[in-house]
């Protein structure tokens, strides 16, 4: 299991190395965003896509 420690460090060796303080937590900030979302879209019965787009005939 990757610990949040190696998750950040292998994180910044993909940035640029001319990256700002800023740039750095803005790009952890979303992967946050992204990771709480996806949490609770698996431990809440999420809709998928393909269900909304059949209710609406998108």
């Amino acid at each position: 299991m990757i610990t949040i420690r190696q998750n950040v460090i292998s994180h910044l060796e993909k940035m640029p190395d001319d990256c700002s303080l800023e740039d750095i937590q803005y790009q952890l900030f979303v992967k946050e965003k992204i990771s709480c979302g996806i949490k609770r879209a698996e431990s809440q019965r999420a809709t998928k896509q393909q269900e909304i787009e059949k209710k609406y005939k998108i």
